[in-house]
């Protein structure tokens, strides 16, 4: 697999939840990254990224990251952290998307 870096343009990531309804978590633009989550956690992807205008992106294979990790124990600490901030998010997004079902007004 694989992560990749915004050259340019935006990336919609989005969520389909279990009834099938699809919720947005972030739009990504210039200097952002996408698909960390599965290189660093091997954790299997949690969302799907689409561009949402015309994108050009920097592919980095698994096996070129766990490389570049080896040799950049500042990078391994600071991929882990962004790691974990983004899994928080997705975590709170699920929560409340689980929550906002039972609401009635």
């Amino acid at each position: 697999d694989a992560m990749y870096f915004i050259l340019s343009g935006r990336m919609d990531v989005t969520r389909r939840s279990a009834d099938g309804s699809s919720s947005e978590l972030a739009k990504l633009e210039e200097g952002e990254v996408l698909g960390e989550i599965a290189l660093f956690s091997e954790h299997p992807r949690t969302a799907t990224a689409t561009a949402g205008t015309e994108c050009e992106l920097l592919r980095l294979s698994k096996s070129s990251f766990d490389e570049v990790l080896a040799g950049s124990p500042n990078l391994q600490a600071a991929m882990s952290d962004m790691v974990g901030e983004r899994l928080d998010a997705l975590a709170e997004s699920s929560d409340v998307g689980a929550c906002s079902h039972g609401v009635r007004g």
